[in-house]
């Protein structure tokens, strides 16, 4: 078997992608989160290449966002597919992720966020959101992605539109 050696991450997961493109990377649950109906889990699944489209346009959209290389992009999130979209999308537009457990208070996130120096978070949902709403204004955020796109009402699409500005 032939080894290959990679300069780093992203360059090993686009080897993959390109090798494997037709093959599932991931399968997923799109209702996650759902307690309902949990008997009748119905999986999606990703293609490496549906994967490597979706790392492509976060990695585009960091840098049309403005971020430089070696600055910070943090993620609030339980473990989910998205989790390494964010990963290599943030290394392949040459960002460095700080990651934060979903589990953490907004005091331990102040502390957290601030001495990472994530100018960049995406956060899972409304409930982490919610955590960040609290704290937004002691954090030196220039922007917030939230992960899951159902966050609700209309209310909370507008105040997600106005904490992102």
């Amino acid at each position: 078997m032939q080894t290959k050696n990679f300069k780093n991450l992203p360059y090993l997961f686009y080897d993959r992608a390109r090798e494997f493109s037709s093959i599932v990377a991931f399968y997923y649950n799109p209702q996650e989160g759902n307690s309902k109906n949990r008997d009748k889990i119905q999986l999606n699944s990703l293609t490496w290449q549906e994967v490597k489209n979706k790392v492509d346009s976060l990695a585009a959209g960091l840098i049309s966002k403005g971020l430089q290389k070696g600055e910070r992009v943090g993620i609030l999130a339980n473990t989910r597919y998205e989790w390494a979209v964010v990963d290599i999308g943030t290394l392949s537009a040459g960002g460095i992720l700080a990651t934060y457990y979903h589990t953490c208070t907004p005091e331990e996130l102040i502390y957290l966020i601030n001495d990472s120096g994530a100018k960049y978070l995406f956060v899972e949902d409304k409930k982490q959101l919610d955590k960040i709403r609290q704290i937004k204004d002691q954090l030196g955020l220039k922007l917030l992605i939230v992960i899951d796109n159902s966050i609700g009402s209309p209310e909370d699409k507008k105040q997600e539109e106005n904490d992102t500005e």
